[in-house]
C-alpha cells in the first residue's frame, strides 16, 4: 500500500512526501506519469524557471508545488482550502527548509487565481506566471465546471503579459476547450492555454 510520493527530479530528487489526508473520503493524487508529462510540458514552453511563478490552486498533497520548487522555479504558490491538508503542506514547507521559496495559503483556488491574475501575488521580478490546477470534481447543478471557471477568469485577464496554465482534467474533457492543447494520459487529460500565445513550443 503506498504511503507517499517521491519528488522525481531536482535539488529535492528523492525527498518523499506524505499522502494527504483524506476530504469526504476522497484522496484523488496526480499520478507519476501525469506529474512527468506536466513538468515537461512546462520546460518546453517556460525556458526559464528561475525568471517564474508557479502556483499550483488546488495543491493537496503538495507534490506538484514541491516538485516545483526542486526543478527550480523562482517562487511557488502553493494553496489549499482544507484545514488539515494546509497544516500538512506547512510541516513539509519547514521539514524541507523552503519558508523563502515557497508560500502556502489556506483558501479558495479561484480567489488565489484572480489574485495573481491581478499581480497581486506576482513579484515584479518575475517575469512568467505558470498555474497549475487539478480542481475538485464538483456537482454537475453548478452552472459551469471548475475548469470553464479557471478559463473564464483567465480569458477575463487580458492585461497578464506571460501567462501558462495548465489544468489536469478528466480525459473526457480532452477535445471540450477550442483554445487549449490536449495530452491524454490514461483517464487523465492536460489542457494547455497560453494567455496570450507568446509561449513557444518546443516539444
Amino acid at each position: 500500500m503506498m504511503t507517499s510520493l517521491r519528488i522525481s527530479s531536482g535539488t529535492l530528487k528523492g525527498k518523499t512526501i506524505p499522502l494527504p489526508p483524506e476530504v469526504k473520503g476522497h484522496r484523488e493524487m496526480t499520478p507519476q506519469k501525469v506529474k512527468s508529462a506536466l513538468f515537461q510540458l512546462v520546460a518546453n514552453r517556460i525556458p526559464a524557471p528561475e525568471h517564474t511563478l508557479f502556483s499550483d490552486l488546488f495543491a493537496g498533497s503538495g507534490q506538484i508545488s514541491f516538485e516545483a520548487v526542486s526543478r527550480g522555479f523562482a517562487k511557488v504558490i502553493c494553496c489549499e482550502i482544507d484545514r488539515r491538508r494546509y497544516q500538512a503542506l506547512c510541516q513539509l514547507q519547514r521539514h524541507f527548509a523552503l519558508a523563502n521559496q515557497v508560500k502556502i495559503i489556506r483558501g479558495d483556488g479561484f480567489k488565489v487565481f484572480t489574485r495573481l491574475l491581478s499581480h497581486e501575488l506576482q513579484p515584479a521580478t518575475l517575469q512568467n506566471l505558470v498555474v497549475f490546477a487539478d480542481p475538485p470534481y464538483m456537482s454537475g447543478r453548478r452552472r459551469e465546471s471548475p475548469w470553464e471557471k479557471l478559463v473564464s477568469l483567465a480569458e477575463a485577464a487580458t492585461d497578464h503579459p506571460n501567462l501558462l496554465m495548465i489544468l489536469q482534467a478528466p480525459k473526457e474533457l480532452a477535445n471540450h476547450f477550442s483554445k487549449a492543447q490536449s495530452y491524454t494520459y490514461g483517464k487523465n487529460c492536460l489542457l494547455v492555454f497560453h494567455f496570450p500565445a507568446t509561449f513557444t513550443d518546443t516539444s
